[in-house]
């Protein structure tokens, strides 16, 4: 019993690293969630210089990778977000 404890907790860690996220997809979240909540000519811009926007966000943040989720601080343009990254998905922690 005591070894499918350890089983178990091997598996989940195993899960968590694999489905870790990289920088490259956090870059093209952060921009799908530029251009979702930007509206009108903002969002037209966004969609049009995706790949720029992409690239400025990457630049302009900074990856803790945990092995099993990373944390992403995001400052550009004023604003500061914290984002936790883990099962390939991305929670926004906190935006300043």
């Amino acid at each position: 019993m005591r070894y499918l404890k350890w089983l178990i907790i091997a598996a989940a860690v195993l899960v968590l690293a694999l489905t870790n996220p990289t920088m490259s997809q956090y870059s093209t979240w952060a921009v799908q969630m530029i251009e979702a909540h930007a509206g009108g000519l903002v969002g037209t811009l966004s969609t049009l210089f995706s790949g720029t926007i992409e690239h400025a966000v990457a630049a302009n943040t900074v990856r803790h990778n945990y092995g099993v989720f990373s944390l992403y601080r995001t400052a550009a343009l004023g604003h500061s977000f914290t984002v936790l990254g883990l099962f390939n998905h991305f929670i926004l922690l906190s935006h300043h």
